[in-house]
């Protein structure tokens, strides 16, 4: 109920005309049921191994304890070698290092030896062990300092000041001003948003790279020095907006300029790349739990203050969970519900957003 499977399973949709267009599940899943100690088991992972030479496996193992995740990294990791296959192995290990796999072999080497026994070759390690509590639950550096969560912090308190400037007709802001918005960013950030909100920001900023490999392109730390070629913004539009359909407003915030979108479904690279968010937006939030609200819950749900156009975290929904035709509609409905301009309610430009300021992003935050 609280993660992928709540839209597929329990979501009910009697009358889809209650609802925007339903967007499309994520994933085909097929689950399957064999004993990892039974012949069928390795029999099935070999058969989905040699599918299609584009094909990319991920084997994730997390069903016992540290010592059986990885006793089973290790055997699929021989089975790979054995069968000539490419496949990926995770294994989960809360209180287990690969540093501290590798002291256990030079205990097992010691005492081979003073058997007199001839020690085998080392085996290459082959998997990545993830979930180490020490290092990613319990370590506050790695919970406020990680480099993609400042990435991601950075980008939601600069579209905060950027709101501001828009809603002030424009105007600069003054320094005071600034400082406020940037503290309420601040505190909203580690305050008042939840760990949903904040890991959104966090998933579209991880995106950023599979979006730039797509095209071609990919960043890397400033100062690198292996072989890139670093572009120049203008170089990076040409390929990612060749059809120069980013319009400037003339005004920019901490030196990012401030975009004006309109109404426009373009095509393009840069059209297609922002369906591509949309998509990836949705299968997040599919992802934790959350379910299309009706259309009657996106005109009428009210919080006291404002209408919410069917956003609620607490009962995991959110009105644009949807389509792009989905969001057209969208707009339309709130738009003539506020009385105001489609453009005002759109929230496709969001999608867009992403990419249009990648290159400011990326270099604000040394890449």
């Amino acid at each position: 109920n609280h993660s992928y499977f709540r839209f597929e399973h329990e979501f009910s949709c009697d009358n889809p005309s209650d609802y925007l267009e339903l967007p499309s599940v994520p994933a085909n899943v097929e689950r399957l049921s064999v004993d990892i100690n039974e012949r069928g088991f390795y029999l099935k992972l070999k058969e989905i191994f040699s599918g299609g030479k584009a094909d990319k496996n991920f084997v994730i193992i997390a069903f016992g304890k540290d010592l059986e995740n990885i006793d089973m990294a290790q055997k699929l990791v021989e089975k790979r070698d054995e069968w000539g296959l490419d496949f990926e192995v995770f294994a989960k290990a809360n209180n287990y290092t690969l540093e501290y796999e590798q002291d256990l072999k030079g205990l097992t080497s010691i005492f081979k030896r003073s058997r007199k026994e001839k020690p085998k070759n080392e085996r290459k390690e082959g998997y990545y062990l993830f979930g180490y509590d020490k290092t990613v639950v319990y370590n506050l550096d790695n919970i406020l300092l990680s480099e993609i969560n400042e990435m991601a912090y950075y980008r939601n308190f600069i579209y905060d000041l950027e709101y501001e400037v828009s809603s002030n007709n424009g105007t600069d802001l003054s320094q005071e001003q600034m400082d406020t918005v940037i503290a309420n960013a601040n505190e909203s950030w580690h305050k008042q948003k939840g760990l949903l909100e904040r890991d959104s920001s966090l998933f579209a900023c991880l995106s950023i790279r599979s979006k730039l490999n797509l095209i071609g392109l990919d960043y890397v730390k400033s100062g690198y020095e292996g072989e890139s070629v670093v572009l120049s913004e203008s170089e990076y539009l040409e390929i990612y907006d060749p059809k120069k359909e980013i319009k400037k407003t003339g005004k920019s915030v901490l030196g990012k300029p401030i975009l004006h979108y309109d109404l426009k479904s373009p095509t393009s690279v840069r059209g297609m790349l922002a369906r591509h968010e949309h998509e990836r937006w949705n299968s997040f939030m599919i992802s934790r739990g959350f379910i299309p609200s009706t259309k009657e819950q996106i005109l009428t749900d009210f919080n006291g203050e404002r209408f919410t156009n069917g956003k609620n975290y607490d009962l995991r929904r959110h009105g644009n969970l949807t389509t792009f035709n989905g969001l057209v509609e969208f707009r339309k409905m709130v738009a003539q519900r506020d009385g105001k301009s489609e453009e005002s309610k759109d929230v496709i430009k969001y999608d867009y957003q992403l990419l249009d300021d990648a290159y400011w992003l990326l270099n604000s935050c040394g890449y």
